[in-house]
């Protein structure tokens, strides 16, 4: 199974607005052609129905019909248009698990024996004006903790999405350290990542396989000719399931950091690109699909 997780930044919400980005997703999902799709910061509202609706979403439902019919979708959507979590599924799934209290940010679905849970963790604090800390907190202890009862019910988990951790200082960031605040300047490093991986028993993938390769899930694209970067974007697999393969967009570029040239390609006018995990022995054969003019 291949599995693909990506922040859009609002792009689910706004696909009729941005026709260059809406371009750059399709031409991403056609040719990875992942078996589900995990998009986080979809900015997209419940609807009245139900949770598995769409508030306002006309255009939306319409680009997922012509283009990604293949997919079922399940969402987690706050009432207003933040932050909100649509999977996109060829698998069948068999269970929702949703918590209501985390509505846009928490969802996990049964497929067969494994469950994959697709979050979408509340942003370090920053600044003085906003402070989530203690909501960052008891998200991240509610999830620990769901974790370590899925690990004593010998029941087999993937976990991706936008965690807003950077596991590793050195490794996992650049030039986004600007004063001392707690175990980092920013709130990113997160010094309980690693206890949480060893008490549940799960590997950070993209570590996993690439050892102590330089990788960025987030860049700040327009930061005045700066480099900042942050890898927050992961799968936490448990060590039970077997995979080949985890990796960003940007690391099939040509050229080291050719993407920089071409970010719509990887970025889709985001500031996250794309993290794949692939379980599979054999590699996929592409499907293509005709171009759609709304």
């Amino acid at each position: 199974m291949k599995i693909a997780s990506v922040n859009v930044r609002g792009l689910m919400s706004q696909l009729e607005k941005k026709p260059e980005a809406r371009s750059a997703f399709l031409d991403f999902v056609h040719t990875e052609n992942p078996d589900v799709l995990v998009v986080c910061e979809a900015w997209l509202a419940v609807g009245e129905t139900g949770e598995n609706s769409v508030k306002d979403g006309e255009y939306f439902i319409k680009f997922c019909e012509n283009q990604m019919g293949e997919y079922s979708r399940y969402y987690s959507l706050k009432t207003e248009k933040r932050a909100g979590i649509v999977v996109f599924s060829k698998e069948k799934v068999d269970h929702i698990h949703r918590v209501p209290y985390w509505n846009g940010r928490f969802i996990e679905l049964t497929i067969t024996n494994l469950r994959l849970i697709c979050v979408y963790v509340p942003t370090p604090s920053i600044n003085s004006t906003f402070d989530n800390s203690k909501e960052r907190h008891m998200f991240q202890k509610d999830l620990s903790t769901r974790l370590t009862m899925l690990k004593h019910h010998n029941k087999p988990f993937i976990v991706c999405g936008d965690f807003n951790t950077a596991p590793n200082k050195e490794l996992d960031s650049i030039n986004v350290h600007t004063r001392d605040r707690g175990c980092d300047s920013t709130g990113y490093i997160d010094k309980d990542w690693y206890k949480m991986l060893a008490d549940t028993d799960a590997v950070d993938a993209y570590r996993h396989i690439n050892g102590d390769k330089r990788a960025y899930s987030w860049v700040a694209i327009t930061s005045g000719g700066k480099n900042k970067a942050l890898r927050i974007d992961h799968f936490v697999v448990s060590k039970s399931i077997e995979f080949k393969e985890c990796y960003f967009l940007t690391d099939k570029a040509k050229r080291k950091e050719g993407w920089r040239y071409r970010p719509m390609e990887y970025f889709f006018g985001s500031d996250h690109q794309p993290i794949i995990l692939n379980t599979e022995n054999e590699p996929r054969v592409v499907k293509r699909q005709r171009p759609w003019t709304p």
